[in-house]
């Protein structure tokens, strides 16, 4: 599970919904061995959110029974809640912890690369707003608010100290670095432990682990049938690309690649399919497939071609 999950959206859109009455933290911490942990806490002024409520309406009876719910919804989703004060208000606070793997669990999008020693991750609001799904019409609140003065705050902690970063160190502790993203727009989060690592080298790797070259298609052969045979097969061979772990090969019968589908992945770089249909033509193409720096599977843009069966 990413950072960027439905219960992140879901805190953006509640801070969206009560501008000035919620804040939302994350703390990334990324441990020497490799492991990591998100600490993700939400804090709701009540006092600020009645308000807000009343304002449209809320009575009194209707208000405790809204804050009992929503409490119990937090709850169902593992949060811990509970009341604090801070200054002399009161807050509903919403915290989770999750312990998760470094390089794969602590990014906040594909384009992301994360080490003991580095943490670059690529944060785009409005998609992870778009995470909420059927928690509102988040576009129609989008619209409602200023989303220039919603921010919300990540800080990132890594085992030693902190000598580049586009964020702010704190004053406190060299190891972190805290970040304000703004809401509605994309933000870069990079902090590096080693002064070597420039943000545009890191980039640049970022960029070529989410790209893989598009396979050649070499040969598409249309197998010679044998005597009563009653399907025909195709064998069909391509170059093999740099860095792709496997091919993902699909015939069709029509260029869209809906009408009688055959799917086959391979490690090789040929392959024949069997149990087609006499004297058709397929539609063929190929892709290859990679892991990113986050575990994500990165495709090329498929090879095509069209063989016509023996009869």
């Amino acid at each position: 599970m990413k950072i960027k999950t439905k219960l992140m959206a879901l805190l953006i859109v509640v801070v969206m919904v009560f501008s000035g009455c919620a804040s939302v933290k994350m703390d990334v911490v990324i441990n020497p061995n490799g492991s990591g942990m998100i600490y993700m806490t939400m804090r709701l002024d009540k006092a600020a959110m009645n308000t807000e409520l009343k304002k449209e309406g809320i009575t009194d009876a209707m208000m405790s029974t809204y804050w009992q719910t929503l409490e119990q919804s937090f709850k169902e989703d593992g949060f811990t809640v509970r009341t604090v004060t801070v200054d002399g208000k009161e807050y509903m606070q919403i915290q989770q912890l999750e312990k998760v793997n470094m390089a794969t669990e602590l990014n906040f999008s594909d384009n992301s690369y994360i080490t003991t020693d580095t943490y670059y991750t690529e944060i785009d609001t409005k998609d992870m707003m778009g995470d909420a799904g059927d928690m509102g019409d988040v576009n129609a609140i989008a619209n409602s608010v200023d989303m220039s003065k919603i921010v919300f705050e990540v800080s990132v902690t890594l085992p030693n100290n902190i000598v580049k970063t586009n964020g702010t160190i704190s004053e406190t502790d060299k190891k972190v670095v805290k970040f304000n993203v703004p809401l509605g727009k994309k933000s870069v989060l990079f902090a590096t432990t080693k002064g070597n690592v420039a943000l545009a080298d890191v980039q640049k790797k970022v960029k070529a682990a989410n790209t893989i070259a598009k396979p050649k298609l070499k040969k598409i052969k249309a197998n010679k049938l044998k005597k009563k045979a009653k399907s025909a097969s195709v064998t069909v061979k391509w170059n093999k690309v740099k860095g792709a772990k496997k091919y993902e090969v699909t015939l069709a019968t029509d260029k869209k690649f809906i009408k009688n589908v055959k799917f086959k992945t391979t490690k090789k770089n040929t392959i024949t399919i069997k149990k087609l249909k006499k004297n058709k033509k397929y539609f063929v193409q190929v892709v290859a497939v990679k892991k990113n720096l986050v575990g994500v599977d990165v495709y090329s843009k498929p090879a095509k071609k069209s063989v016509k069966t023996k009869k």
